[in-house]
């Protein structure tokens, strides 16, 4: 997403962006966990799937 749509999107919007994108199919990508908390996660797939 470029920084001028995603800057906007920062906090709630993130979360909310983030819960739309994770919930569609085919799976996104992956998430990192240290122990039991998530800590990261990276988009996988054609760049054309990431929403603008």
């Amino acid at each position: 997403m470029p920084p001028k749509l995603r800057k906007p999107s920062l906090g709630e919007g993130a979360r909310q962006l983030f819960e739309e994108r994770v919930s569609k199919e085919p799976p996104p990508g992956v998430f990192a966990f240290a122990g039991d908390v998530p800590v990261g996660w990276l988009q996988i797939g054609p760049r054309a799937h990431v929403p603008e």
